[in-house]
């Protein structure tokens, strides 16, 4: 999780509380199963998240919809202030 951490640092994103809409903000959620990070997805304007899966194209869905099953639970959240 640490090298996680470290790499949207790089980016700009600092650990956050939550996930709600915060205006100014871009947020990322990080997934993981057990202690092993699965999956992550970003904040859209409207509040919406959007992620990749697999090869497929960038698909718009809630955090609920992606929680458990093969990409287990929401640990931690990232966010950066935007212009």
């Amino acid at each position: 999780m640490t090298t996680f951490a470290q790499f949207f640092q790089r980016f700009g994103y600092l650990p956050c509380g939550d996930g709600e809409l915060e205006p100014g903000f871009q947020k990322i959620a990080l997934f993981a199963k057990g202690k092993k990070p699965s999956h992550a997805a970003r904040q859209l304007p409207d509040g919406a998240w959007t992620s990749k899966i697999g090869a497929w194209v960038d698909v718009r869905h809630t955090l609920e919809a992606m929680e458990g099953g093969m990409y287990g639970e929401v640990v931690q959240y990232f966010r950066r202030e935007i212009g």
